[in-house]
């Protein structure tokens, strides 16, 4: 069986290059994107607000990951120009 197509529930914007890598927090409330305008960027999943931006990165941040539920460091990956939740 194949599962229904699941609706876009919202699209953040606020990166002014391509986002390589996104990841949930472990609570599942805040979502961090990384992107090629060597940003870290931290979001408010249930409003889609932006909280935060870590931006002293000198080159693209390819990914992102949670070290713990309050500190999301950089890394390698790839995605879409604007990260987009779908439920």
């Amino acid at each position: 069986m194949g599962s229904a197509p699941k609706k876009e529930l919202r699209v953040l914007k606020d990166h002014s290059d391509s986002v390589y890598g996104v990841c949930f927090s472990p609570d599942g409330k805040l979502l961090a994107s990384a992107a090629a305008d060597r940003a870290v960027k931290v979001w408010d999943v249930a409003g889609g607000a932006r909280l935060y931006t870590l931006g002293e990165s000198t080159d693209w941040v390819y990914a992102v990951a949670w070290k713990s539920r309050r500190a999301p460091p950089g890394g390698g990956g790839r995605g879409p120009q604007h990260p987009r939740l779908a439920g």
